[in-house]
């Protein structure tokens, strides 16, 4: 990086560290031969973590690095906001301190008290029965009964035996919304409006919305659980692949004739190979056991929630989503599920960009680009960055012959709500941004994407 920014603030040498993200730099400040008080300490780094007295504001950012000896490397503020910078010094010294956790936001413990009665040793058909969902089983007793641990997993596998494939032909019953039954999640932070540009490049060839859906489904609103008699009626399915979070089909609902995807959270197909191991070592306090036990409700009310926060992008850069409903299997299994428009495309995972003229990867890199602009001034952290997760559909209005950019799968993503106080900011590498490595793994020209692919704000972190 350039140094001739201005004279350095101490006697230590210059260096560069390209391939060291932020954290790490502000980090290494704590590592350093720097000696004396916590408080003499902060005094130093302060002084240190300063812009030039002379010249624009947003010329140069200062810190210091470790590389041997005591080193000065000079960022531009509009690459890496100052507050973060100072963010990220904030952490490190809690990380030091063990007050907060390194990458994740703080969880929030399971609260909650033992049964007075003894646990049953085996699985009796009572059990079994009164239990349909992950919901039915108490996480603050599984974190601290092996007992019930294992009663889960043996049920869990009777489940599982019951799992009848779906078929074309069928029909599904569709019960009341979600809304009806569990709360939402709704941000009280206001999005970050989007440019002219931004919102152009997301929405370009945009799809409109099926009011005769909206009509059909805006009757479940007033129905209960057993006087409901609109259907979705499957004509063809999808495989969601290994280690799945949901079973896909299509089909049409009541007397419409449009073709809608429907994604089926079904817990009993839900891959808890990811789940932690009861007794692994971080998990000698029961309150860290199971928190990534997947509950199908909270994958359900995170994607309703996204696409709520999304509307006004739904049918350009997100589907169009027409709700979160339950639904009845002809096994009589009821699962949640998410509607949407149905996209016949390939995925970014299926194409090959390499094939592209310069002019459409330049293209391509320039709306992905505004996409993940988009999601961040909307706070969605996608969480799932997978080229099977961008649809790549023909697009018209493209002089350049690139395709659209649908992004999808927003069930495992993270939304700023407003409970994450003590969470670090996130530093990426350049290279490292989410949604960024996917341009050149489908073959786009990395040069073209280093180039054109332009530095975070300080809304995106």
């Amino acid at each position: 990086m350039a140094t001739d920014q201005a004279p350095p603030v101490c006697s230590v040498r210059m260096a560069e560290n390209k391939g060291c993200c932020m954290r790490c730099h502000v980090r290494a400040l704590w590592n350093s031969q720097i000696r004396g008080s916590h408080a003499q300490r902060l005094q130093d780094l302060s002084s240190l973590l300063c812009v030039p007295s002379s010249g624009s504001i947003d010329r140069a950012l200062r810190y210091l690095v470790t590389s041997g000896v005591l080193s000065l490397e000079i960022l531009p503020i509009r690459t890496f906001p100052i507050r973060y910078a100072l963010a990220g010094l904030i952490q490190s010294r809690g990380l030091c301190m063990g007050v907060t956790i390194r990458g994740v936001r703080p969880r929030h413990r399971c609260q909650g008290a033992m049964p007075p009665e003894t646990l049953p040793s085996q699985l009796n058909s009572s059990e079994v029965s009164r239990r349909h969902n992950f919901n039915d089983w108490d996480l603050y007793t599984l974190q601290r009964s092996r007992c019930e641990w294992r009663l889960f997993i043996a049920w869990l596998a009777i489940m599982q035996d019951r799992v009848q494939p779906l078929e074309p032909g069928q029909s599904l019953r569709i019960g009341v919304p979600f809304a009806k039954q569990h709360f939402l999640m709704r941000s009280p932070w206001p999005k970050v409006p989007l440019s002219s540009a931004t919102r152009a490049a997301v929405m370009v060839g945009s799809r409109g919305r099926d009011i005769t859906i909206d009509a059909i489904l805006g009757k479940l609103q007033y129905a209960s659980k057993r006087q409901s008699d609109v259907v979705f009626n499957i004509t063809s399915l999808k495989s969601g692949g290994d280690a799945s979070y949901s079973r896909i089909v299509f089909g049409t609902i009541g007397s419409s004739t449009r073709q809608l995807c429907l994604k089926l959270y079904d817990e009993r197909l839900f891959p808890l190979s990811r789940v932690d191991e009861y007794d692994d070592i971080d998990s000698y306090d029961p309150s860290n056991r199971l928190n990534n036990l997947p509950f199908a409700i909270d994958i359900a009310r995170t994607e309703e929630a996204v696409y709520d926060r999304l509307s006004d992008l739904q049918g350009g850069l997100v589907p169009q989503c027409y709700g979160v409903y339950q639904f009845e299997l002809p096994d009589g299994m009821k699962l949640w599920g998410t509607l949407m428009e149905d996209l016949e495309c390939p995925t970014l995972e299926q194409v090959d960009a390499s094939q592209w003229s310069e002019a459409a990867q330049m293209d391509f890199i320039r709306r992905m680009r505004h996409a993940f602009r988009a999601l961040r001034y909307a706070g969605v952290r996608h969480n799932d960055e997978y080229a099977r997760n961008v649809l790549c559909p023909p697009l018209e209005q493209s002089s350049t012959g690139a395709p659209g950019i649908v992004i999808l799968d927003f069930g495992q993503s993270l939304l700023w709500l407003h409970d994450d106080n003590g969470t670090p900011p996130e530093y990426y590498r350049p290279d490292e941004s989410p949604f960024r490595p996917l341009l050149s793994k489908a073959g786009i020209d990395k040069a073209l994407v280093d180039r054109h692919w332009e530095p975070l704000d300080e809304y995106e972190y």
